[in-house]
């Protein structure tokens, strides 16, 4: 059902690790505690933006156990322009709630994002955002 997953080049950073995968889904994976800031955000996009290579960007976002953002950081969009699908790991309740919090009052995004429990569900709706053209 799956394809097959492979890191195809690796960036870490200090408060994450970002991978472009074999399947074309890009992993942003938090340290287990971390603190956001606008800063970090443009870091992400300055890696996210070349290697999607101007091609459609698939993301998947695994926060760490326990992590903080600025108001700042909040307030500005991870994604780049080529980002059509963000799916994000929200396993803690307080995830959740402040995802779907999120994603309902402040998502003023042009690309598709969904909150998921577990990675295997995330990359199924990944897949069929690439699918869909």
């Amino acid at each position: 059902m799956y394809k097959k997953r492979e890191v195809v080049s690796q960036y870490p950073l200090d408060f994450c690790s970002i991978s472009l995968m074999s399947d074309g889904v890009t992993e942003i994976r938090f340290v287990e505690e971390y603190h956001l800031e606008i800063s970090h955000l443009q870091q992400i996009k300055n890696i996210t933006s070349p290697i999607s290579d101007n091609q459609p960007l698939y993301l998947l976002i695994v926060p760490g156990a326990s992590g903080s953002i600025t108001k700042e950081a909040r307030e500005e969009p991870m994604a780049t322009k080529n980002t059509k699908a963000v799916a994000i790991i929200a396993n803690l309740i307080h995830q959740r709630i402040l995802g779907n919090l999120y994603f309902k009052f402040k998502n003023q995004h042009s690309y598709s994002n969904k909150l998921f429990r577990s990675e295997n569900a995330a990359l199924k709706w990944l897949y069929e955002q690439m699918s869909v053209k």
